[in-house]
């Protein structure tokens, strides 16, 4: 059974992917194509908030771009913050993934991850946007749940956000 649901989940990530592509064709603005995206993503994830940043490197900024979640969402469509609110830039410019568990467990909080609690959201990913080898934003996922950032959740996430880099 947890072999079905795998090969599920990865062949409605492939469907994803292609929508992604089909919409990246059709020319959409990057913020259309990140909203497809995130809403396909909490299909696949069942996660409870998720946003797509892109990144003014020079003006430490991040704006959020797309936004797909529950009511009480920690970051939404619009909001410019700055970049230390998303998580360690060095770590995402070399194309790290940041995973937390569970923000409630961890001995030490930073401002973003207490805004996270504040909001529900007890474990995460980051997954970096590049293009050109350079870091242009961050694909956020968000669970309500401790330990729902799964080997899985990273593993669609990173696929997903390759493909909006691209996009």
């Amino acid at each position: 059974q947890q072999a079905e649901e795998a090969l599920r989940r990865y062949a409605k990530l492939l469907e994803i992917l292609r929508d992604i592509d089909i919409a990246i064709l059709e020319a959409r603005s990057p913020e259309s194509v990140a909203q497809i995206a995130l809403r396909a993503l909490h299909s696949i994830l069942l996660c409870d908030q998720s946003s797509v940043a892109t990144f003014d490197l020079p003006a430490n900024q991040a704006t959020i771009i797309a936004a797909e979640g529950r009511a009480g969402q920690v970051l939404h469509v619009g909001d410019v913050l700055p970049l230390e609110l998303i998580g360690p830039i060095d770590e995402l410019a070399e194309g790290g993934v940041r995973r937390i568990d569970d923000v409630e467990a961890l001995e030490e909080r930073s401002l973003k991850q207490e805004r996270l609690l504040a909001g529900g959201i007890h474990s995460y990913v980051v997954v970096p946007l590049r293009a050109h080898d350079e870091l242009i934003g961050s694909l956020n996922v968000g669970f309500a749940a401790a330990g729902a950032s799964t080997d899985d959740a990273v593993q669609a996430t990173t696929e997903l956000a390759n493909q909006l880099a691209v996009a």
